[in-house]
C-alpha cells in the first residue's frame, strides 16, 4: 500500500498559496519557457494563408451533349476527381514563372516541378467544396506566399478547365468516329440493297415481256413482290440512317467549332484572412494562459514528490493527529550565521520563540524532563537544546541539559553561559542556587549512557534539583537509543528542520512510536537556519 502524507481534508485556498509562494520560482522557470517557446514560434512560424474561389463546374456529361438539351449537374465527384491530380498540378505549375517567387530562405520555386514531395504537399494544400444541388464549387488552397497563392489558384482554375474540355472532346471526337463508321456501314448496305432492287426490277420486267403482260399490270405485280417489299423496306430505313448520321456529323462538327467553358469563376480569389492562421496575438494569449497553467501545475507536482518539510502545514499533514505543532522558530536575523540567536538577538522573531516554547515546556502538566530530538544527525537540535535553554535561564529557571547527540563542541561555545561535567557512572548532582549558568553533563558515547542500568535513576535522582532537564537525545537514525531516552522520559519532543527533514523518515517515526505507544509530545517546526545553501 502506497504512504500518504496527508488527510483526507484536501488542500486549502490558503495552502494552495503557500505552495505556489514556495515554489515560485519553479512557476516563473516555466511560465518564462513556455511564453518562450510561443515568441520563438512567432518569429521562426511563417503564417499560412488561405485563399478561395467559387466556380461553376460543367460535367463532363453535359460537355459530350451536342444533340439534345442540357441540364444544371448536380453530381460532380468524377470532375473534382481530376481538380487534385498529378497532371492538374503540374499544368498549372507550368503556366507560371517558378522563379519569380522566393522562400524565406531565399530559394525559387524552380523545384517544384521536379520535387514529387512539393507536388504532394500541394495537392494536399487543394481542397474542394461542392454546393448542394448546384454546379457551383468553392475552391480552396494554402500557402504561405500570398503571391504564389493568386496566381496558382488561377492557374488552378485554367487548368482544370482545360483538362475537363480536353476530356469532354476527347469523348466527342470518339463519338464523331463512331457516327462516320456507321455512316459508311450504312451507305455501303444502301448500296448493297439498291444494286438487288435494281436486279430484281430487271428480271421482273424480263419475265412480264414473256408473259406479254402490260406495263400497268407489270408494275402493279412488282409493287405485290414479297422480295421486292423487304428491300425497299430496308433502303427506306438505310436512307433515314444516313441522313440522321449526316446530321449528326454536321451539328458535331459545328459543336465542336464553338467555344466552350468548362469551369467558369462565379466569385474572384480572396483571402479568408489577411493574417493567415498564425494569429500572434492568440498564440501568445494561449501561450501565457497555458504557461501559468503548467506552472501551476509544476509546483504541486514539485510539492507532492517533495521529500523534504518546508512549510508549518505540509508538517501538520504528514503527522496529522498524532501530535501538534507546539513551537515555530522563525528565521534568525542573522540567517545561518547565528547559533545562539536568544543570546546574540535578544529583540529577533526567533528569540521571542524560543521564549514562548520555553514557557509551553515550564506550564506543561507536572512534567520538567523532556527528550528533545531530530530526524538526522545534520537537524542542528544541539543549537535548538541550547537556545531553548538558554531562553529558560533568562527566566531565571534552573535548566539542566544531557547532551546525548554529540552535540559537546556547540555546548563548549556557550562558554561563561553554561558549566560543562563529563556525565559517568553512579554521577550524583547537588542542588545548585546558580540561575546564570546551564549546567550540561557531556557524554561522547550516548549508546554507553543510555544503555547504563544508572541512566534512569541518575534521571529520578536529579527531576527534583532543576526546573527543567532538556535531553539533547540521538536523532531518528540512532532508532534504539532514541527509543530508550524516550520511553524513559515517557515521550518525545520532535525537532523539526525546515528543507532538510524528511517526510517519509518523519512518518516512519510516528508510525514507530505509535507502534511502541510512547507519545510524541509535540514537535518544532524550526526554521531558524533558513532553507540554506
Amino acid at each position: 500500500m502506497e504512504e500518504s502524507y496527508y488527510d483526507d481534508e484536501g488542500m486549502t485556498i490558503k495552502e494552495l498559496f503557500t505552495t505556489i509562494f514556495k515554489h515560485f520560482k519553479l512557476l516563473v522557470i516555466v511560465f518564462v519557457i513556455i511564453v518562450a517557446i510561443s515568441l520563438i514560434y512567432i518569429v521562426l512560424k511563417s503564417p499560412t494563408y488561405e485563399v478561395t474561389t467559387t466556380v461553376a463546374v460543367d460535367s463532363i456529361t453535359n460537355l459530350q451533349t451536342f444533340t439534345s438539351p442540357k441540364s444544371t449537374p448536380k453530381v460532380l465527384t468524377q470532375e473534382l476527381e481530376y481538380l487534385i491530380t498529378t497532371d492538374t498540378v503540374v499544368g498549372a505549375l507550368e503556366r507560371l514563372d517558378l522563379n519569380s517567387y522566393v522562400g524565406k530562405k531565399g530559394a525559387t520555386y524552380a523545384n517544384y516541378l521536379t520535387d514529387p514531395k512539393k507536388i504532394e504537399s500541394l495537392k494536399n494544400s487543394i481542397k474542394s467544396e461542392h454546393k448542394k444541388d448546384t454546379n457551383l464549387v468553392v475552391l480552396k488552397f494554402k500557402h504561405t506566399n500570398k503571391l504564389f497563392l493568386f496566381d496558382f489558384i488561377e492557374a488552378l482554375t485554367k487548368t482544370f478547365n482545360e483538362k475537363i474540355l480536353q476530356l469532354a472532346n476527347q469523348s466527342l471526337a470518339n463519338s464523331r468516329k463512331d457516327i462516320n463508321r456507321n455512316l459508311t456501314v450504312a451507305t455501303e448496305a444502301l448500296e448493297l440493297y439498291t444494286n438487288r432492287y435494281e436486279a430484281l426490277m430487271k428480271q421482273f420486267q424480263l419475265d412480264s415481256t414473256l408473259k406479254n403482260l402490260s406495263t400497268e399490270e407489270t408494275s402493279f405485280l412488282f409493287l405485290q413482290n414479297p422480295e421486292q417489299v423487304a428491300i425497299s423496306s430496308q433502303i427506306s430505313s438505310l436512307y433515314t440512317l444516313i441522313i440522321k448520321y449526316k446530321s449528326d456529323l454536321e451539328l458535331l462538327d459545328y459543336y465542336l467549332g464553338q467555344s466552350k467553358t468548362a469551369v467558369q469563376v462565379v466569385d474572384e480569389a480572396k483571402l479568408v484572412s489577411e493574417a493567415g492562421d498564425l494569429n500572434k496575438k492568440l498564440i501568445l494569449a494561449v501561450a501565457i494562459l497555458l504557461g501559468g497553467a503548467l506552472g501551476l501545475l509544476a509546483t504541486l507536482v514539485a510539492e507532492l514528490v517533495s521529500d523534504s518539510i518546508n512549510d508549518k502545514q505540509v508538517l501538520a499533514k504528514v503527522v496529522g493527529k498524532e501530535s501538534t505543532i507546539i513551537g515555530i522558530i522563525p528565521l534568525a536575523k542573522s540567517g545561518d550565521k547565528s547559533k545562539f540567536e536568544v543570546l546574540e538577538n535578544k529583540e529577533s522573531l526567533a528569540t521571542a520563540s524560543y521564549n514562548t516554547l520555553g514557557g509551553v515546556l515550564l506550564h506543561y502538566g507536572d512534567k520538567n524532563v523532556f527528550t528533545i530530538s531530530s530526524l538526522t544527525k545534520r537537524d542542528n537540535n544541539s543549537y535548538t537544546v541550547a537556545n531553548l535553554g538558554l531562553s529558560l535561564l533568562d527566566k531565571k529557571e534552573k535548566v539542566l541539559i544531557l547532551s546525548l547527540s554529540k552535540g559537546d563542541d556547540i555546548y563548549k561555545n556557550l562558554k561563561d553561559k553554561a558549566i560543562l561535567q563529563p556525565y559517568k557512572e553512579n554521577l550524583s548532582l547537588k542542588e545548585s542556587d546558580n540561575l546564570e549558568k546551564i549546567t550540561v553533563i557531556t557524554s561522547n558515547n550516548e549508546s554507553k549512557v543510555v544503555n547504563q542500568k544508572g541512566f534512569k535513576k541518575f534521571i529520578e535522582d536529579v527531576k527534583s534539583l532543576y526546573d527543567v532537564i532538556l535531553i539533547d537525545a540521538p536523532s531518528y537514525s540512532n532508532t534504539s537509543e532514541l527509543i530508550t531516552v524516550s520511553s524513559i522520559t515517557e515521550g518525545l519532543i520532535l525537532n523539526i528542520k525546515s528543507y532538510s527533514s524528511s517526510k517519509k523518515t518523519l512518518l516512519s517515526l510516528v508510525e514507530t512510536f505509535k507502534l511502541i505507544n510512547i507519545p510524541i509530545l509535540g514537535l518544532i517546526y524550526n526554521n531558524q537556519f533558513g532553507k540554506g545553501k
